[in-house]
């Protein structure tokens, strides 16, 4: 069992889903725009014990409403997920379980504003999406300040074939003992 809560998002491939899946994810976030229909059944397919996400935009076609909605009636309960960055939410009234997207800016934030968005995260009970190393999240966890947090799938190196090392190093730390 996971000391937090994980969201997998950018999942592309069943080596990827599969992989998620076992180590206890609490979802897995499949984007539309980068697998076609079939593809995402196919992994829906081989994937069990975890939530079900999509990621798109509003102006997709109805194969990808289909896709919405195979993917809420997959899970018990139909969730939606904003996935916005600190300065864009930080505001909002937004319910619990939304994801914090400061991946791509994470480096340029002072350290005062990196601790200022975990506790945000913390206090709000948001997933926190950055570039996790384990020192950042050895740090953040013997703080007693994270929900949850974002990792990422990607491309395999070859069709069944994908090197998990830097992901297993995450999740050895957050395995509970």
């Amino acid at each position: 069992m996971l000391q937090v809560k994980v969201i997998a998002t950018d999942v592309e491939n069943l080596t990827d889903a599969r992989y998620f899946a076992a180590m206890g994810v609490d979802a897995v976030c499949f984007d539309l725009s980068a697998i076609s229909p079939e593809v995402f059944y196919a992994i829906k397919d081989w994937i069990e014990g975890v939530r079900v996400y999509v990621k798109g935009t509003a102006e997709e076609s109805d194969a990808d409403a289909n896709i919405v909605q195979a993917a809420s009636d997959f899970v018990a309960e139909r969730s939606i997920i904003v996935e916005s960055s600190y300065e864009d939410i930080k505001d909002a009234q937004l319910p619990s379980g939304q994801i914090i997207n400061e991946h791509r800016h994470w480096d340029k934030h002072e350290p005062d504003l990196q601790e200022e968005i975990i506790a945000f995260a913390f206090d709000h009970q948001h997933y926190l999406h950055i570039p996790w190393t384990k020192e950042l999240l050895s740090h953040t966890l013997d703080q007693d300040k994270l929900f949850g947090i974002v990792v990422s799938g990607g491309v395999e190196e070859k069709i069944g074939y994908k090197s998990f090392l830097e992901l297993d190093d995450l999740f050895d730390i957050i395995e509970e003992e």
